[in-house]
């Protein structure tokens, strides 16, 4: 729990900026979010995408070398 307590708040990308560290577009961003694919947090009419939300998506998505 003490840790927990330390760790440094997350920080929020909104979807340009996830765009640009995925490497893809727009519409993909948007079907990751619909199918639940990907966390986030919407305020207003604005998306936003915590390191969290992407580096769970990112682990879950993960492939194994094979050697």
């Amino acid at each position: 729990v003490f840790e927990q307590l330390h760790q440094p708040a997350p920080q929020y990308y909104n979807n340009k900026e996830v765009q640009q560290l995925l490497g893809v577009e727009d519409k993909l961003i948007r079907k990751y979010r619909d199918e639940g694919l990907l966390g986030y947090t919407k305020v207003g009419d604005k998306y936003w995408y915590s390191s969290n939300d992407i580096v769970e998506f990112l682990d879950r998505n993960k492939h194994k070398a094979f050697a």
